[in-house]
């Protein structure tokens, strides 16, 4: 893809979501962008170099390990809803 510019489509991704990661095969964030403009989800940037199982609520854990699963496939994997660490702060703070 000669034309593929990278920082454009990372600055596209996280416009789009609160919070954007790049996984590795072993489930590890190698990259973050945060979307948001809460200062709650800037936080998230110390989530680099972490499992990404260990970014989320407990119940959210075993979505995250059929997420990494289904990601051998080539097939889409269906959607999941997954609350990270930060959702209970930034719920919190959108309520006062």
């Amino acid at each position: 893809m000669k034309n593929f510019n990278s920082e454009l489509t990372a600055s596209l991704i996280a416009a789009a979501n609160d919070i954007s990661l790049i996984i590795d095969e072993d489930g590890v964030n190698q990259d973050v962008a945060v979307g948001s403009e809460d200062s709650s989800m800037q936080s998230a940037i110390d989530w680099i170099g972490r499992a990404w199982a260990d970014t989320v609520t407990a119940e959210s854990q075993p979505k995250i390990k059929d997420l990494l699963s289904d990601s051998s496939s080539r097939s889409p994997s269906r959607w999941r809803q997954v609350n990270h660490s930060l959702s209970h702060a930034l719920f919190s703070h959108k309520r006062h």
